[in-house]
């Protein structure tokens, strides 16, 4: 059984509207676990296995301040409640990073990864003169980062609010 739900590229907005709830339903009925986990999961194992394959350096983000923060051994991901609990990383790279480690065991420090902060690797990416890709208003541009962007602190709310 799957809660796949399949649009027709030519379809229309009525027919997108009504697979869309119709999608909707199905994630709700399934516990709210999404159809397309399976595909995402071997598309990607395969892509790592090619980077192992290529002596690649593998690199697992963490939320900010929270490296090695909720990792789960991949044979408790079933009886785990909740993955995507906001600690370490999403539920779906704790799926990722257990395979990581499970294959680290089974197979050797082939499979080793760097674990690194958010911040640190974004630090590291934006760097001035970069080539990016970002979006201005509607529009896809690339460019040359001129200067290292600035990191802008969200406001928090206090109790007395």
């Amino acid at each position: 059984f799957t809660n796949t739900v399949v649009v027709r590229e030519d379809a229309s907005t009525e027919e997108k509207e009504a697979a869309m709830e119709e999608a909707e339903q199905a994630w709700e009925k399934n516990g709210r676990t999404a159809a397309w986990g399976c595909k995402w999961f071997q598309v990607w194992k395969e892509k790592v296995e090619e980077a192992v394959r290529q002596k690649q350096t593998l690199k697992v983000v963490f939320f900010p301040g929270q490296v090695g923060q909720g990792k789960v051994a991949w044979k408790d991901l079933a009886t785990v409640p909740v993955l995507w609990d906001g600690i370490g990383c999403g539920g779906s790279q704790k799926c990722e990073l257990a395979y990581l480690d499970m294959m680290q065991k089974k197979c050797g420090d082939d499979w080793n990864y760097d674990a690194v902060d958010v911040v640190n690797f974004l630090k590291n990416e934006f760097t001035e003169g970069k080539v990016v890709n970002a979006l201005d208003g509607t529009q896809w541009c690339r460019g040359e980062l001129l200067a290292r962007p600035i990191l802008v602190e969200r406001p928090t709310s206090s109790s007395e609010d």
